[in-house]
């Protein structure tokens, strides 16, 4: 599933040929049928995709459902279907926050380049794709994915030993028909979500501190984390992650 912003980068780094751009065409008016066949299924709640389904690992989409904001992502057979308001406040940050990041990204491709650990083509090639994503970070409604969501259905992880026979197909991507099941089956599970967890606590350090306060709010996860699984066999593991998301 490929948006104008991927393929555009995909023309301008490699040599693709026309039989390709033909193929990734048909792919995308697929996608728009489908598109269509769900906003009608689901008419009656105003839904309205303003981003359709489009790449892999992860697959994200973006519209309007219940008259509310929604965000679809699909990655590592996880797919998650959030719905909130447009909250101004949050979107301004989110947007400062996404172009200081980029900033920073930059500058360290620089550094690199200057230190002579990349090479030139590989300088010229991310310096590109830096610059496109900095001169859109933010710009419009459609692409932003931080809101507080009211509501949230999920779909839990079907990979891991312990769940032999069940599908584990997807990893990263969907075809229309997996797109319109997940999709279907997220909306019929929407479920609220309480006011002091509409914003997570990652996100909201993000948003309010910056970029290097949650980089150490990660670091300080990640130890937990690893105490938690320590001495741990692979089966316990995933049953504690099973357990944290039910």
């Amino acid at each position: 599933m490929m948006d104008d912003n991927t393929e555009n980068a995909f023309k301008m780094i490699l040599d693709i040929d026309a039989d390709v751009l033909e193929n990734l065409a048909a792919e995308r008016a697929a996608t728009a049928v489908m598109v269509e066949k769900l906003e009608s299924k689901f008419a009656d709640r105003g839904l309205k995709f303003t981003a359709p389904f489009y790449g892999a690992m992860p697959v994200q989409a973006f519209g309007y459902l219940d008259g509310l904001r929604f965000y679809f992502r699909f990655r590592h057979n996880q797919a998650r279907l959030k719905l909130g308001p447009y909250d101004v406040e949050i979107e301004e940050l989110k947007a400062l926050r996404e172009k200081e990041n980029l900033i920073q990204s930059l500058e360290k491709l620089e550094q690199s380049y200057l230190d002579e650990e990349i090479s030139q083509n590989d300088y010229e090639m991310s310096k590109r794709l830096l610059d496109h994503k900095t001169s859109y970070a933010g710009a419009t409604e459609e692409e932003e994915t931080q809101f507080s969501p009211t509501r949230i259905a999920k779909i839990a992880s079907t990979s891991g030993p312990e769940h032999e026979g069940q599908d584990n197909s997807y990893n990263g991507f969907l075809n229309n028909d997996e797109a319109f099941e997940i999709f279907s089956t997220l909306v019929a599970e929407l479920k609220d979500v309480p006011e002091d967890q509409q914003l997570s606590e990652m996100d909201r350090i993000w948003l309010y501190e910056g970029l290097d306060a949650s980089k150490a709010y990660f670091e300080a996860q990640q130890e937990m984390w690893r105490k938690k699984f320590e001495g741990k066999t692979e089966d316990e593991m995933w049953a504690i992650l099973d357990e944290i998301q039910k």
